[in-house]
């Protein structure tokens, strides 16, 4: 039975998934780099703790912090110029101290950027080969995590994150120009992390890989041109090129093994709410 939860990184999703927790009657601590925080934190019935990873850890109590019985990690690569080795410290420090804590579970919050650009359906089976930095730097915390704790971490791996603050017309304010029109989206909505990451701990299953993605994948061009008009902005423009297949998540294992219904299942949706 699962009490105790640390969420390392409250940022864009960590923050509402701590009070989501917190909401459910779990006893959850937090971890930030922002001292701004710490009062919305005590508000929302969430323990605030600073911790600093740059990349070596930077924090005085974090084997408190780790005084929980699942530790959920989603601290993304950082903007730096060497991704990977930066993120491979942060997380063999993390590993380090873990390995001495209470801790029994932890869910690493993945990318499916560690597919790469893979032509056709990919699943939680397929190979791995990301061609960013961040996919690299991501494939690579899997790797140290399913090592270290083999049947005691579960990988969730979120496509592009849409939600609050994130509205996928945003996208649109860089340029107005783009190519591959015809290439298939792969989002989730920010709602549908918080729940898979929710069901996982609900159901105790570790040891597993999910992809989080909606079920429904219309075009970039479909996708951004409806976002556009969601906001009332011109549409974009797109480059026509020659049709080929490109990558589409498949996220069957999580509606099978979690028993999971989308709240968002069409990226379409998601420009009505």
């Amino acid at each position: 039975m699962i009490n105790k939860i640390s969420v390392l990184g409250c940022g864009w999703l960590g923050m509402p998934l701590a009070k989501f927790l917190a909401l459910k009657g779990f006893h959850v601590k937090g971890s930030t780099t922002s001292i701004d925080k710490i009062d919305e934190m005590k508000l929302n019935g969430i323990d605030p703790f600073t911790v600093i990873l740059n990349p070596d850890l930077r924090t005085k109590n974090f084997a408190e912090f780790l005084n929980s019985e699942l530790l959920i990690i989603n601290i993304p690569p950082g903007r730096v110029e060497d991704k990977v080795q930066f993120h491979t410290y942060q997380l063999n420090e993390i590993v380090n101290y873990v390995k001495q804590s209470a801790i029994k579970k932890i869910i690493y919050v993945s990318s499916t950027s560690v597919y790469g650009e893979e032509c056709g359906i990919v699943n939680e089976e397929s190979p791995l080969n990301p061609i960013t930095d961040g996919g690299k730097a991501v494939k690579a915390a899997e790797e140290i995590l399913q090592n270290s704790f083999s049947s005691n971490v579960t990988i969730v791996r979120f496509g592009g994150l849409i939600g609050e603050g994130r509205h996928p017309g945003r996208f649109l304010s860089y340029k107005n120009i783009f190519d591959d029109g015809n290439r298939p989206v792969n989002l989730i909505h920010q709602t549908d992390c918080i729940n898979i990451i929710f069901e996982v701990t609900k159901h105790n299953l570790f040891g597993e890989i999910f992809n989080g993605v909606c079920s429904d994948h219309p075009t970039k061009k479909e996708f951004y041109t409806k976002a556009a008009e969601s906001l009332n902005i011109d549409p974009p423009k797109f480059i026509d090129k020659e049709q080929r297949d490109f990558k589409i998540v498949d996220n069957q294992k999580v509606k099978e093994k979690l028993n999971y219904e989308f709240v968002y299942d069409s990226p379409l949706m998601m420009l009505k709410g």
